[in-house]
């Protein structure tokens, strides 16, 4: 099983940032388990005050771990954007950002249909070696990776 964790894009100070604490609706709604508060972790180690997420839909973009990481070990949340090649000489690849879609994680390259993520390349991320995935940036930070 997956380890869950966050990340949130504060749209106010520009800045990627850890989920500290989430607490969520409990009895759950109808419409699912929605996280109500949260409590963000910048860069500098500080802290945000509990965030009423409802009341700052538009001040926090919040980003689920996919459970897979790059070739350097790096994490791969929602919302980032990878770069998958092939190992040959030459081949410089093609960049997507990973996207939560219809209970699954998808690639997105804005181009073309929606590729499933976990289907197609899930098992290469630790096992293929033959299958380089990358971290390039976000989709907040590096929007135009996704233009090239």
């Amino acid at each position: 099983m997956r380890e869950i964790k966050f990340r949130a894009w504060d749209n106010i100070g520009k800045e990627m940032t850890e989920v500290d604490t989430m607490l969520w609706n409990h009895p759950a709604p109808k419409d699912g388990w929605n996280p109500k508060y949260l409590k963000l972790k910048y860069n500098d180690n500080t802290f945000s005050e509990m965030i009423h997420i409802f009341d700052h839909k538009h001040f926090v973009n919040i980003m689920q771990y996919t459970g897979f990481h790059d070739k350097n070990g790096k994490e791969i949340f929602e919302g980032d954007i990878i770069n998958i090649r092939i190992d040959k000489k030459g081949d410089v690849g093609r960049n997507f950002s990973i996207i939560w879609f219809d209970g699954a994680w998808y690639l997105n390259d804005m181009i073309s249909s929606l590729r499933n993520f976990t289907d197609e390349y899930g098992d290469k991320c630790n096992n293929d070696k033959k299958v380089i995935i990358e971290i390039k940036g976000n989709i907040y930070e590096n929007p135009k990776l996704l233009t090239k």
